[in-house]
């Protein structure tokens, strides 16, 4: 019988591969889980995932139980893959997913967006976050209804989530710092 390695051992062998999926799983399991509050996780990456034994559903489905917002940055070098864009297209896409799904957002590194600017964008994007605290509405229990703004009225942030939440009761709603 002979013992012959996986893909996966072959792969980690030639020194090749990016396991972002699983990355992304244990740091939100493992690290994010256990803290309070805010958390975010940001991802410099070509986004192409090279043997993580996890998916990138699974990668997913870990930050969203540890609540955390994945920001992407994507961060890519086209010639890596020959100049055709074969990883190039699918990393976006999948860095893409994960910020959308898990609360977070996706940026491009270019000649108009530095990464200097990317991360005072997502600095500014945290410190625009709202807060909101929500409970049930015990059975048979009554609600005055928000008032709509009058036509022309800017009814904000706070008269925006409550017309969204009109089956709860808004517990608080304020603007994170």
């Amino acid at each position: 019988m002979v013992n012959t390695p996986t893909n996966r051992q072959l792969e980690l062998q030639r020194g090749g591969g990016t396991l972002l999926y699983e990355a992304v799983a244990v740091a939100s399991r493992d690290t994010m889980r256990p803290l309070q509050g805010r958390k975010a996780l940001i991802i410099l990456s070509d986004g192409v995932d090279v043997g993580s034994e996890v998916s990138l559903s699974t990668a997913i489905e870990e930050a969203q139980r540890s609540d955390t917002l994945i920001y992407s940055i994507v961060f890519s070098d086209a010639t890596y893959y020959g100049g055709f864009g074969i990883g190039e297209a699918g990393g976006r896409a999948v860095l893409e997913r994960m910020s959308r799904e898990t609360g977070g957002t996706c940026f491009d590194v270019s000649k108009r967006l530095s990464l200097d600017d990317v991360f005072a964008a997502i600095q500014d994007e945290l410190r625009s976050q709202y807060s909101i605290g929500l409970r049930q509405r015990p059975a048979g229990a009554h609600q005055r209804v928000p008032q709509a703004p009058a036509q022309g009225e800017d009814q904000g942030a706070r008269g925006a989530i409550a017309d969204a939440l009109l089956g709860a009761t808004v517990i608080s709603a304020n603007r994170s710092r």
